[in-house]
């Protein structure tokens, strides 16, 4: 009989590390957002495509970091130079975040992703509101 109960349980075990790491994405993606809304002191537009875009690129990047996965991408120094000398104040967000990412979940992010994210802020920034 035991036999049968234990599927039961390896599936409770299953399911309840799915929700702990689901409560933790979350809980990544909520921390990213204050900082960008704190940062830019604006409310994000949440009918638009960039905000669509920005929540769907940190779910990807929240499950790296519950995982523990670096970014496996080819960096380009020459790409992050020109892109931090265009958007400079999101690149000064974006550091905000790395802090932050380091501190609290032990994960560095690469260039490759910071360079996303300094991409994503000024576009979910200017379609949002004051």
């Amino acid at each position: 009989m035991s036999r049968f109960h234990s599927p039961t349980i390896v599936n409770g075990e299953t399911e309840s590390s799915e929700v702990e790491e689901t409560v933790k994405m979350t809980k990544i993606i909520q921390d990213i957002t204050s900082i960008v809304r704190l940062y830019f002191s604006k409310e994000f537009d949440t009918e638009s495509v960039y905000y669509y875009r920005f929540i769907t690129h940190l779910k990807f990047f929240a499950q790296r970091i519950v995982s523990n996965t670096p970014f496996e991408g080819n960096e380009d120094d020459s790409l992050l130079d020109i892109i931090i000398k265009k958007y400079n104040k999101a690149y000064q967000c974006t550091e905000k975040i790395a802090e932050m990412i380091q501190k609290s979940y032990n994960f560095t992010l690469s260039d490759e992703e910071k360079m996303y994210l300094i991409i994503h802020v000024p576009r979910i920034m200017n379609a949002s509101t004051k």
